[in-house]
Order: C-alpha cells, then structure tokens, then sequence
C-alpha cells in the first residue's frame, strides 16, 4: 500500500504509518518512530532488545515487586521461598 512504501522510504512511523513532520525531524536523523508512544509499543512487541525480559525488568523497577491489585509483595515471597 502507499503507507507501507512511506514506511519503507523512511517517510513515516514504523508502527502507526502517519507520515512524518518534516519540519520536526532534524537534518540526517533517521527517525523510525513519530512518537515516544509508538517507540515504546513498537519495540515492546516486536521483541528484540524489549523483549519479556525487558518488560519484566521494567515492570519490577516501577513497582518493586508489589501487587498493584492486592499490595502483596510478591518479590519479598519469592526470596523466602527460593
């Protein structure tokens, strides 16, 4: 499709196919993404480098472990039981 070969030329965001601002891309920098939004959920599911490590990882340093639903701290149980 069209948007596909913008995606290709580079032109528009990998994930979400809107074209590009061109007046908000600096000169010689290849943008794969038109939002920090699209990054994040472009890489997230794509794998790679934001793989379910990766998420995890992040998950723990912003909750430290501790259910948001219930408040257990799951991390605390997991290294008494270990």
């Amino acid at each position: 499709t069209d948007s596909d070969k913008l995606v290709l030329q580079k032109l528009a965001c990998a994930w979400c196919a809107a074209p590009f601002q061109t007046k908000n891309l600096a000169v010689d920098v290849d943008a794969t993404y038109c939002s920090w939004k699209c990054a994040e959920e472009g890489r997230v599911r794509r794998g790679n480098m934001f793989s379910s490590t990766k998420i995890r990882a992040s998950l723990f340093e912003l909750e430290r472990g501790v259910c948001q639903l219930c408040k257990i701290d799951a991390h605390a149980l997991f290294c008494r039981m270990k």
